[in-house]
């Protein structure tokens, strides 16, 4: 592994680099993370990638800083990536790709058959650009980790990732927390998960203004489906009877292992029925009701030795 993190190289030394790459024959992961890297740098890295044979994880993350790659420099890697045979992960977080640069990506991952995970959260992607990787994941038969927070994609993008879901028989995470998502997405992405997926064993949602009647939808989908291990739902507004709904779900449910409460409003009554819910379920193994509003004799009460419990911060 070679890791360069937090250099500023800029475009000039991304363009040393791949000078280097032409010629190495054994490097396997390379970590350019915060180094300035613009769509000339981005653009000089993918003409490598066309034909190396030996890189399998990419990271162009340029958390906090200025210079980053846009949608030209992500056209540039997706074309790459059309030919490209080993590249397993790709990092291409905070890099203002837009929609643009989630079109072409889409696009690259209809043909590749080597990425496994795709990081494109806090990007500027809308709705058009959610709805082209969505499509794309329907024919697309490798990838088993997307990451695509902290956008803009809103209830219709939730929505395409809702078909994409219903037809993917890869994908193992999905990563929508902050992205604008609303009651009509949550409906979508729930039935999916309650009907037709079958493969999908992480789910993030925080942050997306879910209320009681989201929380009933995502309830009724844990009653049904068989995959799911991990569902985060903190930072939203799910109060009591919204809890209430999902600890009746984790009664029948047999395969959640983790659910975050956290940041939410369930109150005592809500921490009540989930502990009730407890002592029939037999597989949650991680409870997060952090920041709920819940009393301290309630906390007390509730704890169990078999399930590993946040509940500071109440």
């Amino acid at each position: 592994m070679l890791n360069l993190s937090d250099n500023d190289i800029g475009d000039d030394g991304a363009k040393a680099l791949a000078e280097f790459l032409r010629e190495n024959k054994t490097l396997q992961k390379l970590n350019l993370n915060n180094n300035e890297i613009g769509a000339e740098g981005a653009q000089e890295i993918a003409k490598v990638l066309i034909d190396n044979k030996t890189l399998e994880v990419l990271n162009l993350n340029s958390y906090h800083f200025k210079t980053r790659i846009g949608a030209e420099g992500a056209q540039a890697i997706a074309k790459a990536l059309i030919e490209n045979e080993t590249l397993e992960v790709l990092n291409l977080s905070d890099n203002d790709i837009g929609d643009d640069g989630a079109k072409s990506l889409a696009e690259a991952l209809r043909a590749n058959t080597t990425l496994q995970e795709l990081f494109l959260d806090c990007n500027l992607i809308g709705t058009e650009g959610a709805q082209a990787i969505a499509n794309a994941l329907i024919k697309n038969e490798t990838l088993q980790k997307l990451i695509i927070d902290c956008n803009k994609i809103g209830p219709e993008g939730a929505k395409a990732m809702a078909n994409a879901l219903r037809e993917n028989k890869t994908l193992q995470e999905l990563e929508l927390s902050k992205d604008d998502i609303d009651t009509a997405g949550v409906a979508e992405i729930a039935d999916a998960l309650r009907r037709e997926n079958t493969t999908l064993q992480k789910l993030h949602f925080a942050e997306n203004d879910i209320d009681d009647d989201d929380a009933k939808a995502l309830a009724e989908a844990l009653r049904a489906n068989e995959t799911l291990e991990v569902l985060d739902l903190s930072h939203n507004n799910i109060d009591t009877e919204g809890a209430q709904e999902i600890a009746n779900a984790l009664i029948e449910n047999e395969t959640l292992e983790v659910l975050n409460l956290s940041h939410n409003n369930i109150g005592n009554e809500g921490a009540e029925a989930l502990a009730e819910a407890l002592r029939a379920n037999t597989t949650l193994q991680k409870l997060n009701l952090y920041g709920n509003n819940i009393d301290a004799k309630v906390a007390q009460a509730i704890a169990s030795p078999r399930i590993v419990f946040d509940l500071d911060w109440n």
